[in-house]
């Protein structure tokens, strides 16, 4: 599974690094046009493919469907996942993770 890392940007943006090294800028919600944004505020009250169309579609406009086209599902909910917190402010950075893992608790 690629590496990512993730940077919040001055409150506005999410990069998402690729391990090819291209980094990628997803907007969050408080910087989107409310007219992008309402599209993406009631995707838990859609079905599973309305999510995932809804999803495919907001970061293949960020990112580049070809790059979207080799994400597995599971790396597509993740970095969506990421989005949303970051989005909601609970968001905390970490960087070089690999999608999918969750982070080492410090028992």
């Amino acid at each position: 599974m690629p590496k990512y890392s993730f940077v919040e940007k001055d409150k506005r943006y999410l990069s998402l690094e690729m391990s090819d090294g291209k980094t990628y800028n997803l907007p969050l919600a408080g910087s989107m046009k409310l007219k992008e944004l309402r599209k993406l505020v009631h995707i838990q009250k859609l079905d599973e493919v309305e999510q995932f169309d809804l999803m495919f579609k907001f970061l293949a406009e960020h990112m580049g469907e070809a790059v979207v086209d080799e994400l597995t599902q599971d790396e597509a909910k993740d970095i969506f996942n990421i989005w949303t917190s970051a989005s909601n402010g609970t968001f905390k950075e970490d960087s070089g993770r690999t999608l999918g893992e969750s982070s080492a608790s410090s028992d």
